[in-house]
């Protein structure tokens, strides 16, 4: 019987201790603040809580297609936050030297090498305005060729151009007509307002 006990501990008999594990695990999420929940891991009350940064103008994270580069999570680097803070966690935990001997985690180094790209893909973008985001993008190269500031200006809006952002986000057109309606200025001082408040588009897309 003790022996059986003994080989149940094992999430991998004679390689991995269960009891170990989750007393590191516990150890490791109360020095990264991050409190366990009964499905796993989950973000801190306060990841919501907008981030002190430099004072931008909000003229200058506006997009043409009628978005606010500062309510995107990558502009708010909090993609490669999140990346940075899980690896943190996992090199802590020496995820890389036992991961790849537990059924499911074979293929941990692939992961690794996937997670450390998307936090240096996704890093920094310095705006639409400025060369952000997609190069090629149909929309901006259209308005940019037009003199628009934004499709607002377009009589044509929304043309087939915004197919897929109509898909994903089709708020879009309306803030294209409230932008069109109060001006740029007055648009993207809204935007930012709800930004300080901890808005961005992932939670509009995840709902």
């Amino acid at each position: 019987m003790g022996k059986k006990n003994t080989e149940n501990e094992k999430l991998n008999p004679g390689k991995i201790d269960r009891r170990d594990f989750i007393r590191k695990s516990a150890m490791v999420c109360c020095m990264a603040n991050i409190p366990l929940a009964a499905g796993g891991l989950s973000l801190a009350k306060n990841d919501n809580a907008p981030t002190a940064g430099p004072k931008v103008n909000p003229l200058e994270l506006a997009t043409y297609c009628g978005l606010y580069c500062g309510a995107c999570d990558i502009y708010q680097k909090r993609i490669s936050k999140a990346g940075n803070e899980l690896k943190k966690i996992l090199t802590a935990m020496d995820f890389n030297e036992w991961a790849p001997q537990v059924p499911g985690l074979e293929d941990y180094a692939a992961f690794d090498k996937v997670l450390n790209n998307i936090i240096t893909m996704f890093g920094e973008c310095p705006g639409c305005m400025k060369g952000g985001g997609d190069p090629q993008c149909k929309v901006r190269l259209c308005a940019k060729e037009k003199g628009y500031k934004t499709c607002a200006e377009c009589p044509e809006v929304p043309c087939g151009n915004f197919k897929q952002l109509m898909e994903g986000y089709p708020q879009i057109v309306d803030e294209l007509k409230e932008i069109k309606s109060v001006g740029l200025e007055k648009w993207c001082q809204k935007q930012q307002e709800k930004v300080d408040k901890g808005y961005r588009y992932s939670e509009a897309l995840g709902k």
